[in-house]
């Protein structure tokens, strides 16, 4: 039967802490782990995403970075209201819209440009709220028996173009495996966060229904917040750079006030704390920095391999490591985006061209190319966000003690670290060797796209690239399920010179010109193509 609401323009708080009451943490858990990648089994996946939140029967935990996806999520959310399901959702929103965007009519807002969609389900079940920093958290929970972690966005590009992946945990009562109980909380925890550090929509129609007690913190209104950890994985997320400590029932919302934390030595010891005056040298405080210190502890810790399959990696601190890693003489691959080729903090270029005069290494580091002119509105975005470390490529036994893997939504980058909400999740337990066999597997993919046998960068694929259109043009951006290639530095800059040979002049232009057109024509020294050309 459907649940009617009863407290129109009233604000839900979330209690995360008692919220954990439908999951003891005593109670052990079945489950069952899966992964999926885009661009090759995305639609699978959001297949699967769309039909749990469809089924739901009690509630819906969804984060939402980016929605330009049609239809699909929004169907699925109304199917759990007519279920009698709850659906809570956190929507990214942090986008600048200025006064003469607004009468320009020019809405940025995500949760402006929803609004159409958005106001059925209010209607129905659901009770949306916008962050007031960003939000680039992309997971859902339903009902305690699901939860997917994801690096990807509700967009058609996350389903057959990008490079993404998922993780998924299922009930499974024919087993008992503690570590789904830990995954699920945490997840859970981390929304209800979320959900308290956010503001209500302004729109006209306010629903929501409290499934839980408002109750008053004890010691003293303090929330904890800190990684959930178990002997199987744990959770990590840049949130918990904070504390939050509840003030009032503040309007719009907002019931949690952020604290910086720091790290420094409390008689001799290392410690968190928000009050640098409690340590014994407060001016050796440092504002704390759990994900990527994190990593790179893990990093630090490899014996014998790391591959990376992330977006970015521009964060010194974990880039430290993997320099470590490299001097240590660990076998270090990674795949970045095109669009980080160029960047002086990306951590890739800086180890192609610090170990320049040595191929054996900086043939390992490498960009996921689709573009001479990287940009967002032409773009095959290597947009995952994993590390597998200690997977043993081409032993008898692949998989050890050893072998971890960290998966999530953070970046690597400073912005993720200091001004995002993101997570990263450590799995670390010989009981997931299917799941890292599926990564390695995922990371082959990427570490070889557009390579021959011989692991270069054929003839025929560069012809491909380069190739001159009917009407005498070359492209700018060349991206397509054909033409996207994993290219090191060099390589990456020596199709550059080749094009810059044949097409003389084209890359003269401003980088407006560059980013938004798709052709140049040598003969007429003209660009062509793309929205704003």
């Amino acid at each position: 039967m459907k649940k009617s609401f009863q407290c129109p323009k009233c604000v839900l708080i979330l209690i995360a802490t008692l919220a954990l009451s439908f999951l003891s943490p005593n109670t052990a858990q079945s489950a069952e782990v899966k992964a999926y990648f885009s661009p090759y089994e995305g639609k699978k996946a959001f297949a699967e995403i769309f039909k749990q939140i469809a089924s739901a029967e009690d509630y819906v935990y969804v984060t939402i970075y980016s929605w330009s996806m049609k239809n699909k999520l929004e169907e699925a959310i109304q199917s759990a209201c007519d279920n009698g399901a709850q659906v809570f959702a956190v929507v990214n929103n942090d986008q600048k819209q200025t006064k003469e965007d607004i009468e320009a009519g020019k809405i940025k807002k995500l949760i402006e440009k929803k609004k159409d969609d958005i106001l059925p389900l209010l209607k129905s079940c659901a009770m949306f709220k916008y962050s007031n920093k960003t939000m680039h958290e992309k997971f859902v929970v339903v009902d305690d028996r699901f939860a997917v972690n994801t690096s990807a966005n509700y967009s058609t590009g996350a389903v057959s173009q990008y490079s993404e992946n998922f993780i998924f945990a299922y009930d499974d009562q024919s087993k008992e495996n503690e570590w789904s109980d830990t995954f699920i909380r945490a997840l859970k925890q981390e929304f209800e966060f979320l959900y308290n550090f956010s503001y209500d929509p302004d729109f006209a129609i306010y629903f929501s229904e409290a499934i839980f007690e408002e109750l008053v913190f004890s010691h003293g209104n303090r929330l904890d917040f800190k990684p959930t950890k178990s002997g199987a994985l744990s959770f990590y997320s840049s949130g918990m750079n904070k504390f939050y400590t509840l003030k009032t029932r503040a309007q719009k919302g907002k019931a949690f006030m952020g604290h910086k934390l720091y790290d420094c030595q409390k008689n001799g010891e290392s410690k968190k704390t928000s009050v640098p005056k409690s340590c014994d040298d407060p001016s050796e405080a440092t504002a704390s920095k759990l994900v990527v210190d994190m990593i790179a502890d893990y990093v630090g810790g490899a014996k014998h391999s790391i591959y990376l399959g992330v977006n970015y990696l521009t964060h010194s601190t974990v880039c430290d490591a993997v320099k470590g890693a490299v001097k240590r003489g660990l076998d270090v691959r990674i795949v970045t985006d095109n669009k980080q080729i160029n960047s002086s903090r990306d951590c890739t270029r800086i180890l192609s061209k610090q170990y320049a005069d040595r191929p054996e290494i900086a043939n390992k580091l490498r960009y996921k190319t689709y573009s001479h002119q990287p940009a967002r509105v032409n773009n095959y975005l290597q947009h995952s966000k994993y590390l597998l470390i200690d997977y043993r490529e081409g032993a008898q036994n692949p998989v050890s003690e050893d072998t971890k893997l960290i998966s999530g939504s953070h970046n690597i980058s400073f912005k993720a670290e200091n001004d995002n909400f993101e997570n990263m999740v450590v799995f670390e337990s010989e009981q997931f060797s299917n799941l890292y066999q599926r990564f390695y597997s995922d990371f082959q993919k990427l570490y070889s796209w557009g390579r021959s046998d011989a692991d270069k960068v054929s003839n025929s694929q560069i012809d491909k690239i380069i190739k001159k259109t009917s009407r005498g043009s070359y492209k700018i951006h060349y991206g397509s399920k054909d033409t996207v290639t994993s290219m090191t530095l060099r390589e990456a800059a020596s199709l550059r010179k080749e094009l810059e040979q044949r097409a003389p002049g084209m890359f003269d232009a401003d980088k407006e010109t560059l980013e938004n057109c798709m052709y140049y024509n040598p003969k007429t020294k003209k660009y062509s193509g793309g929205r704003s050309c």
